[in-house]
C-alpha cells in the first residue's frame, strides 16, 4: 500500500472526519503543500525506519564544493582475492564533494515509522 493511502486514513485532527491528505484537486496536499511519493521506497517498514520527510526547497541550498580533483593512478590494483596484485591498467579518477544546507534551523522534518 502507498503511504499516501496509508495517510488517507490519518484525521487532521481528533474527532475530524476530514483525512490529513487533501486528494481533492489534481495533485495531493498534506498540510497545504503538495505532496510527491517515490514509486521506489519499500513498503516494508521496520522499526526506526524512515517513511516520510515534510520539508520547505525555498529554505533549501545546494552547493559544489571546489576544487574538484583529477588523480592520474598509473598502476590499479585488483579487487576480492586478488586485491594486492595489479591488473596491468590504469586509470584517472575525479572526485567533488557537493552539500546540502538549510536557510532555516527546522526546515525538514523526518518522520520514522
Amino acid at each position: 500500500m502507498n503511504y499516501i493511502d496509508k495517510l488517507q486514513s490519518v484525521p487532521s485532527f481528533s474527532g475530524s472526519l476530514m483525512p490529513l491528505v487533501d486528494q481533492s484537486g489534481p495533485l495531493p496536499r498534506l498540510l497545504g503543500s503538495s505532496v510527491y511519493e517515490s514509486s521506489s521506497m519499500t513498503t516494508a517498514t521496520g522499526a526506526g525506519s524512515r517513511v516520510l520527510i515534510y520539508g520547505d526547497f525555498s529554505q533549501s541550498y545546494i552547493v559544489d564544493r571546489w576544487p574538484s580533483h583529477v588523480l592520474f593512478e598509473p598502476l590499479i590494483v585488483g579487487t576480492g582475492a586478488n586485491a594486492q596484485l595489479p591488473t596491468g591498467q590504469s586509470g584517472w579518477f575525479f572526485f567533488a564533494r557537493s552539500g546540502m544546507g538549510q536557510t532555516t534551523t527546522g526546515a525538514w522534518r523526518v518522520g520514522k515509522n
